[in-house]
């Protein structure tokens, strides 16, 4: 499980909640970082999750992705282009009489080719599967509740005032 700590700075009625995720070491060579929110660059990030352990706007919270659900998407864009450079590669070897070609050389033509139509296909399902069934970052436990929101600056924009 993809596990990190931020800051609860604001929740809603509907059991979501605004947080400011410190990243860890595991964030650079994470490869789901672009689903929970936080970007390569910043030692902080605002994002959004689902707050199942209640917490409450101050809470210092521990923000977990689900591992299962991250390896049954990796496997899906890892597995589809092998079975493809497979398939293309089997089948290659066995058209080579009906291309006129080497065994060897339309084993590795048909091979690259379904690799690639492997590829496109695994990202194209990739894409409906995040638009379909997002990940979405989980609050599972108050580390510690009502804690001050340190080294963060928070914005408020109201009509009243100019900050």
């Amino acid at each position: 499980m993809a596990q990190t700590n931020g800051y609860v700075l604001e929740t809603d009625a509907d059991g979501w909640a605004r947080v400011v995720a410190e990243r860890n070491r595991a964030c650079g060579t994470c490869s789901s970082i672009d689903y929970c929110g936080i970007t390569r660059t910043a030692a902080s990030e605002k994002t959004k999750a689902i707050n199942k352990a209640n917490a409450n706007p101050g809470d210092l919270v521990r923000i977990s992705i689900g591992s299962a659900v991250l390896l049954r998407r990796m496997a899906l864009l890892y597995l589809v282009p092998v079975v493809g450079l497979m398939a293309g590669a089997f089948l290659g070897s066995a058209l080579a009489g009906f291309f006129n070609m080497s065994q060897t050389g339309s084993a590795v033509l048909l091979g690259m080719t379904g690799f690639a139509i492997g590829a496109f296909f695994a990202l194209y399902l990739s894409k409906r599967l995040s638009e379909k069934r997002p990940l979405h970052p989980e609050i599972t436990r108050i580390l510690r509740p009502s804690a001050r929101v340190k080294d963060t600056v928070v914005t408020v924009e109201c009509a009243a005032c100019t900050v």
